[in-house]
C-alpha cells in the first residue's frame, strides 16, 4: 500500500470512531439536576449516619428543584419522594405528611388512575394516616381512589382490586365490619368474572371474607368461604397438598369452637394423614393429634370435604352444609362516595 493510500483511509477511521459521548453508558445525564446531586450526597449522608445532614442537603435538594423547574418535573418529585422517605425512615411523621399528600397530589394528575407510583404514593399517605391514628382520612384517601378508578376504568377493572382491598383493611381498622365485608365481596366479583370461580386468585379474598364473617360470628358464611377454598385448593394442589391441610385445620378449628365436635374430628384426621404422607410439619400434626385425642375412638373415618365431580366444580355459593352454626346476616350496603377534606384530593380535584 502506498503512503498516499494510507493518508487517506487514517483520516476516515478518525471521523468514523465512537466517541465516550456516543455510547449508552457514557452518554451525559442532561435530565440530571443541581437538586438531584445533592439529593444523591444526602443518601450517602443518611446511609453513613449522619441524618442533620443529610435533612439539610434533602431540604437543599428540594428547594432547588422548586425554582429551577415546573411543579410537576421527574427532579421535584424525585426530590419529594426523597425527603419524605427520609422522614418516614426517620419516623418524623409530621414533616412527611405535607410532602407525601404533595406528591400524591402531583401523580393524580400526570399518571393514569391505575399508575402503580401513585399507588404507592397514595399507600404511603394512608400509612401515615393509620400511625397516626387517623383512619378516617385514610378511609376517605381510599374512597377517592376507589371513585377515580371507576370513573376512568370502569366498575369491573382488574386495577379496583387492589384499592378495594386495601379499604377493607382500613374498615376492618375501624371495626366495621359490614364494610370491609361489602367490600370484599366486591373483590371476589371482579376475580370470579376476570380469573374464574376457582381460580387461585379468589383464595385470598375467600380468606379475607372468612375472617370478617367470623369477627361478625357468622359462622356458616366462615365455614363456606374455608370450604370453598378447600375445593379450589385441592383441585390446584392436590387433595393431599399442606395448602389443603392448613386450610382444613382453619375449618376444623371453627367446628371446634362452635362445638360442633363431631363435624370437626374427621378433618383433624386428615391433617394428621396429609402430614404423615409429606413427613413435614410437625408442630402442626402435634396439634391436630392432640385434637384427635379428645374424641371417642369410635370415631368416623376420615373422609374429604367433598367429592369432585369429574365434570362440573362444586357450586359453593349454594352450599348450606353449615346452616346449623349460625343465620346468616343480610349485608350492609356501603357508601363509596370520597369525602374531600384531604388536602391531596382537594388538590386533585381542582385540577
Amino acid at each position: 500500500m502506498s503512503q498516499s493510500n494510507t493518508n487517506r483511509v487514517t483520516p476516515h477511521i478518525e471521523q468514523q470512531a465512537i466517541t465516550e459521548w456516543d455510547t449508552p453508558f457514557n452518554r451525559p445525564a442532561y435530565e440530571d439536576s443541581e437538586a438531584l446531586g445533592y439529593s444523591r450526597q444526602a443518601s450517602q449522608y443518611y446511609q453513613q449516619g449522619r441524618t442533620r445532614e443529610a435533612e439539610a442537603l434533602y431540604k437543599q435538594a428540594l428547594q432547588i428543584a422548586e425554582q429551577t423547574g415546573g411543579q410537576d418535573t421527574p427532579a421535584l418529585i424525585t426530590c419529594l419522594e426523597d425527603l419524605s422517605g427520609f422522614y418516614v425512615s426517620c419516623r418524623q411523621l409530621e414533616d412527611a405528611e405535607p410532602l407525601v399528600s404533595r406528591l400524591v397530589s402531583i401523580r393524580a394528575r400526570v399518571s393514569q388512575a391505575d399508575d402503580s407510583l401513585l399507588m404507592a404514593a397514595v399507600d404511603k399517605l394512608a400509612e401515615i394516616y393509620k400511625a397516626t391514628d387517623r383512619v378516617g382520612d385514610a378511609v376517605t384517601l381510599y374512597k377517592f381512589m376507589l371513585a377515580r378508578q371507576s370513573d376512568k376504568l370502569g366498575s369491573g377493572s382488574v386495577s379496583l382490586i387492589g384499592t378495594m382491598s386495601r379499604l377493607s383493611y382500613c374498615y376492618r381498622d375501624q371495626g366495621n365490619w359490614e364494610a370491609a365485608e361489602t367490600m370484599l365481596l366486591k373483590c371476589r366479583e371482579i376475580e370470579e368474572t376476570t380469573y374464574g370461580r376457582f381460580s387461585l386468585e379468589v383464595t385470598t379474598t375467600l380468606e379475607d371474607l372468612a375472617e370478617v364473617y367470623l369477627k361478625q360470628e357468622k359462622f356458616d358464611k366462615t365455614a363456606e368461604s374455608l370450604e370453598r377454598k378447600i375445593h379450589i385448593y385441592e383441585g390446584i394442589y392436590g387433595a393431599d397438598s399442606l395448602e389443603v391441610a392448613t386450610c382444613v385445620l382453619k375449618l376444623a378449628e371453627l367446628l371446634s369452637k362452635v362445638n360442633m365436635v363431631l363435624q370437626a374430628e374427621p378433618l383433624y384426621r386428615r391433617v394428621v394423614e396429609i402430614y404423615k404422607t409429606a413427613r413435614s410439619k410437625d408442630e402442626f400434626m402435634g396439634l391436630a393429634r392432640s385434637k384427635t385425642g379428645e374424641f371417642p375412638a369410635n370415631a368416623p373415618a376420615v373422609t374429604p370435604i367433598s367429592k369432585k365431580s369429574a365434570d362440573k366444580p362444586v357450586e359453593q355459593e349454594e352450599c348450606r352444609k353449615w346452616a346449623a352454626i349460625a343465620p346468616a346476616a343480610a349485608t350492609c350496603p356501603v357508601d363509596t362516595t370520597p369525602d374531600v377534606q384531604i388536602p391531596a384530593i382537594q388538590a386533585a380535584n381542582a385540577r
